[in-house]
């Protein structure tokens, strides 16, 4: 008779489908709270989504990669990304946070004007701080106060909370169940 029940549930609240766990009257709908980040680098979204496009490997395997992005949320910045052939782990999201705190070299085949010494900042106060930005891409480099992220094993594993302890950065799991508190990461796969 549930069963029953919950397919003409199905019918008048689509949430209510085949598969998804029941719903008890006791559990109301969870409200929506936008994600609120006032500067750069207060919070950071982490996501992973795989591609819709099949790629050969240099050893001639075919598959779906899988992109791995950090997401400033108050800039909606894409401060760091991680392409894995296949399957992400933990190791490649602890790569993406060290990724956004470290400066990236100019490769020689680059521009001029994609070097951070050609950026509007005080680039030689910089370079006084820390001599690694004298060849460096003019990208931010950023270590987060916080990173937001779903609870997937690659963020739960003691090798990506590792890395952010090591930086000194909080670890906040999204609520279970809600998609829409990682909205822009999510947006900005689509």
């Amino acid at each position: 008779m549930s069963t029953f029940n919950r397919l003409v549930r199905a019918l008048v609240d689509p949430r209510e489908l085949p598969g998804r766990p029941a719903r008890t009257a006791s559990s109301p709908a969870p409200s929506f709270t936008p994600t609120m980040a006032l500067r750069p680098r207060e919070q950071v979204m982490l996501d992973t989504t795989r591609l819709d496009i099949m790629a050969v490997s240099d050893r001639g395997v075919a598959g779906q990669p899988e992109l791995t992005i950090a997401l400033d949320a108050a800039t909606r910045s894409i401060l760091a990304a991680v392409l894995r052939p296949g399957g992400t782990k933990a190791v490649d999201a602890a790569l993406l946070v060290a990724e956004m705190a470290v400066p990236h070299p100019v490769r020689p085949n680059w521009p001029a004007c994609l070097q951070l010494a050609h950026a509007s900042i005080p680039y030689e106060r910089l370079l006084d701080i820390d001599a690694r930005l004298e060849h460096a891409a003019a990208r931010p480099v950023i270590v987060p106060e916080t990173v937001s992220v779903d609870c997937g094993n690659i963020y739960l594993s003691s090798a990506f909370r590792a890395a952010c302890e090591t930086l000194g950065v909080s670890v906040q799991p999204a609520p279970p169940r809600q998609p829409a508190s990682k909205g822009p990461v999510e947006r900005t796969f689509a």
